[in-house]
């Protein structure tokens, strides 16, 4: 059972405008991880799998919605389970601990472990789910190094720390460094932090860097994207957010020339905010999204806001905690203006359905 004033929205993931996925989680002492699948665009909810521990999963749908998979971290080692019925009928794998995983579809995969020294990250790829793996790599690591795995079409993306992207288009036979050394627009004193990838077909796709600009900090302000239309082979010259920005959290990027970013800035108060832009020439001009109102009328913050996803220009979602509400208590907003104004979407009951599977 879901106790409502103590559930959050964890991730979702919707594969059209009616069809859609959200894992919903209780806090307390016996934390449970629920998935819900809606046909109406949240009118209603299924529940249809749960999970011990609030875990951060991830979800991938399939161009229906039909088939899912869900990677979850749990106690001591990820789990993935994968429906091809709507949730219906589950199976399940188990990852070794330590693993992380990254997959471009429901069923094309790659997992990386690092050795028990943290010299080098161990690839792993798998085609049916994660039902099988087959090694196709080792990385060796310098002693403060570390490392990630990014899908990309035919092609298994790997950044390290060292700022070199390796590309292999035979199934980790053999790899290619990409994007090897520092580009001039990124100063020489700002440290790597870690890489993000979007993938949209056979040949688009978009990889961002994010630096330090200063010798210690928390958290990245800088972000460089690069982009390619034929599969890797060729990159353009990095794109840098807007320079004013004094923090990146994210950038999600909706097509190749649609994208939002999540930035802070100083505002003149002395105060860090948060800001939303978007950009619909790849990152040539932007624009401040204004705050939406919350369904008591209140301007919200885009504090509230986090785990946007869009599933073209103009449609997307975002989990939201609203002004004045309890603490631990998530909704979900829908936009279909490309983030101009938000409605907010029903969530699930707070008792779980009795066909909830469970693993």
């Amino acid at each position: 059972m879901i106790g409502s004033a103590q559930c959050q929205v964890q991730a979702q993931d919707f594969a059209n405008q009616t069809v859609g996925w959200i894992t919903y989680y209780t806090t307390g002492p016996d934390p449970e991880t629920y998935l819900f699948r809606t046909e109406d665009a949240g009118q209603h909810w299924r529940s249809v799998l749960s999970w011990d521990g609030p875990n951060a999963p991830t979800v991938v749908s399939g161009a229906d919605g039909t088939e899912v998979l869900v990677v979850s971290g749990c106690c001591s080692g990820a789990s993935i389970f994968h429906s091809t019925d709507g949730g219906v009928h589950w199976a399940s794998y188990g990852l070794p601990a330590g693993a992380s995983a990254a997959f471009l579809n429901p069923h094309e995969g790659w997992a990386n472990i690092p050795d028990a020294q943290m010299h080098a990250y161990v690839v792993f790829h798998t085609t049916d789910s994660g039902a099988h793996w087959t090694r196709i790599a080792r990385f060796e690591l310098s002693p403060n190094g570390s490392g990630a795995l990014f899908p990309l079409p035919s092609s298994v993306g790997y950044f390290t720390q060292a700022g070199t992207l390796y590309l292999s288009r035979d199934g980790g036979a053999t790899w290619k460094a990409e994007l090897a050394g520092r580009p001039e627009q990124i100063p020489a004193s700002a440290t790597f932090m870690r890489m993000d990838s979007r993938v949209f077909n056979t040949r688009d796709g978009v990889l961002t860097s994010y630096y330090c600009s200063a010798s210690s900090c928390g958290g990245p302000d800088l972000a460089y994207a690069y982009s390619t239309s034929d599969g890797g082979a060729h990159w353009s010259e990095p794109v840098r957010l807007p320079t004013d920005a004094t923090g990146v959290s994210r950038i999600i990027f909706i097509d190749p020339n649609h994208w939002i970013a999540t930035i802070s800035e100083l505002a003149p108060t002395g105060y860090s905010v948060r800001r939303v832009i978007r950009t619909d020439d790849a990152g040539q001009r932007w624009t401040v999204l204004v705050a939406p109102r919350d369904p008591n009328g209140y301007l919200t913050d885009w504090d509230q806001f986090s785990r946007m996803q869009f599933i073209d220009p103009m449609h997307g979602w975002a989990a939201t905690t609203d002004t004045n509400s309890e603490p631990g208590i998530s909704s979900l907003r829908t936009t279909s203006d490309g983030g101009v104004t938000w409605s907010v979407v029903p969530l699930p009951a707070p008792v779980v359905e009795a066909n909830t599977s469970k693993p």
